[in-house]
């Protein structure tokens, strides 16, 4: 009988037991528990669980392999008493571990691809959202995964074919090895980015209050869950190394070792992903308190809880409760910035996203804009957010789905209210006015800004009614078409839509309601008082390119409004979804509808 095969050295045994420990586990799946459950309240549970569980447990699994001196299977049958059923387990093991290779296989063919990818300049100029539709692009061509699969299983069978020694030892030796002194100079590297010190606070200082907001059961359980996962316990794995390991040296010994080795790759993966990916808000260094603090802020502790109804992400209606007034604000597109703006809680906002320039922001409100931590046409990503610790979200519905800034739920479950503007809903077949309305007032409510919100109402109100009153007074009710163009159609705004609306409310005439497009021969038989024109946000700085498709062209000559320089531009933003820019898209109607009226503003 042929002697069974040992491992050559002691830093051997150690490399390719914790090989088998580190993984998925800790590179991708502790940061992202400790980033969910409150930074280092996670991993000071984290930390117990592996003291109470996972050292007890692995130096049980050591024992069983060193007595036996055989795999699992065999293991359990040679060390349990007639007519015990321990046995059973070792089956089990085996099944787990086959079933473990066949995950593993498979994300390392993952792994491998990207790698290709990487080496093809696959990424170049790709953002987050462009690497991510590689991978899906990837899952939805399973003989690229199957290739992948293959060559891994094939390079696994070939190194074991070499033997314990010359095979599966060199190798790991190599390989882990490699892994430790990459993360080493990755970490280190991370340290010296912009926003390490953020993300090194987000990542080590406990938050019981962000753990709190995921639920501390929860917290709890995940912390558990991976400290018993990230040993790779209770398969059997740790039972074969146990095997290995000679007399003279301790199995808790050889334990912690292991465990040491383990968590620091862990914590190591921690400091890349938090200190390199942390938020990069410097453009403005004079409110960085509002990351980095909490702003204080007077409120009528009376009026609260406060309950409001809103959407969620399939475009239910929801209540939220609110204790307080939220303190940390992340929004989302120039309507839900500048209504927070107008309403006076910009101190509040630590991330104005959706803008594409500080000129498209009302002049009055362009220093509280400047004043945002964080600004951009770009959308964070969620994890940065999360880091943030916003309280509150405002947006539209497309906000809040999974390739922006995923849903309602996930930031409810995690203590954010989520806002949505009522007529950012595709679903909403009848945009009104009605809506923009209840959205200020509701904002109002929740800031505890009702006073002000009541007043920016009625401000739009007054507007209406004043333009509607010309209509009454002069007996005149103007025809009028409202039109986007897309590509070489004519698109149609019909009653359905807020500009739509806003014009019947001010006693005009909607052409063309019930169409969703128009000819330019249906323009010429209806011969409109005036058209308005939809300009889009690549529009705003030249509106007069979109204006000159109607005044150039031929076959439209003789319409009167196009003779009488009747064709007004009509920003998109003050008529979709628009919050305090309603007002714009009013007094934009008005004018092209009643020029009379406002012939002195």
């Amino acid at each position: 009988m042929n002697e069974r095969e040992k491992l050559k050295s002691r830093l051997g045994f150690i490399l390719l037991s914790s090989g088998c420990a580190i993984g998925i586990g800790n590179v991708w799946k502790f940061p992202y528990a400790a980033g969910q459950g409150g930074g280092g309240a996670f991993v000071l549970f984290y930390l117990l669980f592996l003291l109470l569980l996972g050292l007890p447990i692995m130096t049980m699994e050591f024992a069983v392999g060193r007595a036996s001196q055989k795999s699992p299977v065999k293991a359990y049958q040679a060390l349990e008493k007639p007519g015990q059923k321990w046995h059973i387990h070792g089956y089990i093991t085996l099944i787990g571990c086959y079933l473990l290779m066949m995950f593993y296989t498979t994300v390392t063919g993952w792994m491998l691809h990207y790698f290709y990818l990487s080496v093809r300049g696959q990424f170049e100029g790709l953002d987050a959202q462009g690497v991510s539709d590689q991978f899906t692009e990837m899952l939805g061509k399973p003989q690229i995964m199957g290739f992948w699969m293959i060559v891994v299983v094939c390079a696994g069978v070939f190194v074991c074919s070499r033997g314990l020694q010359n095979g599966l030892e060199k190798v790991t030796k190599v390989m882990m090895t490699a892994l430790l002194c990459i993360m080493i100079v990755l970490a280190i590297n991370s340290f010296f980015m912009d926003g390490a010190k953020e993300g090194l606070s987000f990542y080590l200082l406990p938050d019981f209050a962000r753990m709190k907001e995921i639920g501390i059961v929860k917290t709890i359980t995940a912390a558990m869950n991976q400290a018993f996962f990230t040993l790779s316990l209770g398969i059997g794995a740790m039972a074969i190394f146990g095997s290995y390991i000679g007399k003279e040296r301790s199995l808790l010994g050889e334990s912690l070792n292991i465990a040491v080795l383990d968590t620091f790759v862990a914590i190591t993966a921690g400091l890349i992903f938090f200190l390199g990916c942390a938020p990069v808000v410097k453009e403005n260094e004079k409110t960085m308190s509002r990351i980095n603090g909490e702003t204080k802020i007077e409120w009528n502790r009376e009026k609260y809880p406060l309950t409001v109804e809103n959407l969620n992400s399939h475009g239910e209606k929801e209540r939220q409760v609110f204790y307080s007034p939220p303190k940390r604000v992340a929004a989302v597109w120039q309507n839900s910035i500048e209504t927070l703006l107008a309403l006076g809680v910009g101190d509040r906002i630590i991330a104005g996203m959706g803008v594409p320039d500080r000129k498209y922001i009302r002049e009055e409100y362009q220093a509280s804009y400047e004043a945002i931590p964080y600004k951009s046409l770009e959308n964070l990503d969620t994890e940065t957010i999360m880091m943030m610790r916003p309280d509150f979200i405002a947006g539209w519905s497309s906000t809040f789905s999974a390739k922006v800034l995923r849903s309602t739920e996930f930031w409810n479950e995690r203590g954010v209210h989520t806002y949505i503007s009522q007529n950012s809903d595709p679903a909403n077949r009848n945009r009104t006015i009605e809506n923009e309305y209840a959205d200020i007032l509701n904002l109002g409510k929740i800031f505890d800004r009702e006073e002000k919100a009541e007043s920016l109402v009625k401000e739009m109100k007054d507007e209406i009614s004043r333009a509607a009153g010309q209509a009454t007074l002069t007996g005149k009710h103007p025809r009028v078409l409202i039109i986007e163009f897309m590509g070489s159609d004519i698109s149609v705004y019909g009653e359905e839509t807020l500009a739509g609306d806003i014009l019947r409310r001010m006693n005009g005439e909607l052409l063309a309601s019930g169409q969703q497009q128009i000819s330019k021969e249906q323009i010429i038989e209806m011969d409109p008082d005036a058209i308005f024109v939809i300009l889009i946000e690549g529009d705003y700085d030249h509106p007069k390119q979109k204006l000159d498709m109607l005044y150039h062209e031929q076959a439209l000559r003789d319409v009167r409004c196009i003779r009488e320089k009747r064709v007004y531009p009509l920003p998109l933003y003050s008529v979709y979804s628009s919050g305090i820019r309603t007002l714009d898209g009013i007094r934009y109607i008005g004018k092209g509808l009643y020029p009379d009226l406002y012939k002195e503003q």
